[in-house]
């Protein structure tokens, strides 16, 4: 098997601390409402988007090859919707996340995907009772 190559605590906290940035520097990005958990909430897509590529890429029935993020992604794409590599090319971090909607939303993290959230969150049992369905 494929050793991991993401750090996922570091890009957890890299993500969740991208979010916390952009509201801070623009107040306009706040949801309405009180919602103390929103950078967290908004990095979800991005981190699980992460997880999913690597274990595309960790699969261990191609031992010779070593994907990228990018082209794990677009491997996927490729083969779900028979499209041409052209097809999948420049696609953006935001493109990826609409295109594979679906996956994400009913993928659960693993135990090792899920600890850095958990460890966020661990002082708020209501935010991850919101985000349960997505944690193993």
């Amino acid at each position: 098997m494929k050793l991991s190559r993401m750090n996922h605590r570091a890009y957890w906290f890299e993500l969740v601390g991208r979010y916390e940035e952009l509201m801070r520097s623009d107040q306009d990005l706040r949801w309405p409402g009180h919602n103390p958990h929103q950078a967290e909430l908004q990095a979800l897509g991005y981190y699980k988007l992460s997880c999913f590529a690597e274990r595309i890429a960790k699969d261990p029935r191609a031992a010779w090859s070593h994907l990228t993020t990018t082209q794990a992604l677009n491997l996927y794409l490729l083969n779900k919707h028979h499209w041409s590599p052209d097809q999948s090319a420049n696609m953006t971090e935001d493109d990826y996340l609409f295109l594979l909607r679906d996956e994400l939303m009913q993928m659960k993290l693993t135990a090792e995907e899920s600890a850095p959230i958990r460890s966020t969150l661990a002082h708020s049992p209501s935010a991850l009772r919101e985000l349960e369905g997505h944690l193993d």
